[in-house]
């Protein structure tokens, strides 16, 4: 019994409409803290963000402590701004890099405001892109190399990666050298599949 077409067609009659009603609830409003609840004072981690190159990221948790002690997550409801043009800040507080220089991020909750500064260095330099840290995750993130893909016992397709990316030398050759290294573009250009 196969059930892969139907399955589907009952994931997206169910998944369209909670993601309406997903976002009707976040178009109602900003996230609030609950009545009675009083913040004594605000941080932020990392306190300072250094960036090193030009994909480099950092994400920001603005955490504040309540007057009974315990702490809550305040990155969505503070408010944010910042002074350069070296980075770039999303609503969410991920930081990437934009230009070499310095800047500025203020977080502000309550009259609380807390300084983060932020340096940027190395955005012009090449980097050298590396099959292990930018590659690999990209297959694992995709679940390229689950055991329901290529991660198979027999691969799929003609294709087989090692198992979750266990074997990064395996892997790197089943791309450039498998099938006459017909996989792999080393001249760069245009890529047609």
């Amino acid at each position: 019994m196969k059930l892969n077409k139907p399955l589907c067609v009952l994931c997206w009659l169910v998944s369209i409409p909670f993601a309406l009603a997903l976002m009707a609830l976040t178009a109602r409003g900003q996230e609030q803290l609950p009545a009675g609840l009083n913040v004594a004072s605000i941080e932020v981690h990392p306190a300072a963000v250094e960036l090193k190159h030009r994909f480099d990221y950092r994400q920001l948790l603005v955490t504040g402590k309540l007057s009974s002690g315990e702490f809550v997550d305040l990155t969505r409801m503070a408010t944010m701004t910042h002074s350069g043009k070296a980075a770039n800040i999303s609503a969410d507080g991920q930081v990437r890099a934009a230009e070499d220089g310095t800047d500025e991020i203020t977080y502000t909750f309550n009259n609380q405001s807390v300084k983060i500064p932020v340096t940027v260095s190395g955005v012009k330099a090449p980097h050298p892109v590396s099959f292990v840290r930018d590659v690999q995750p990209l297959l694992a993130r995709m679940s390229c190399n689950a055991g329901t893909c290529h991660g198979a016992k027999e691969g799929k397709a003609g294709f087989k990666l090692s198992l979750r990316g266990y074997d990064a030398i395996y892997d790197h050759r089943a791309l450039t050298d498998d099938i006459g290294a017909r996989r792999f573009n080393r001249r760069g250009g245009k890529h047609y599949s």
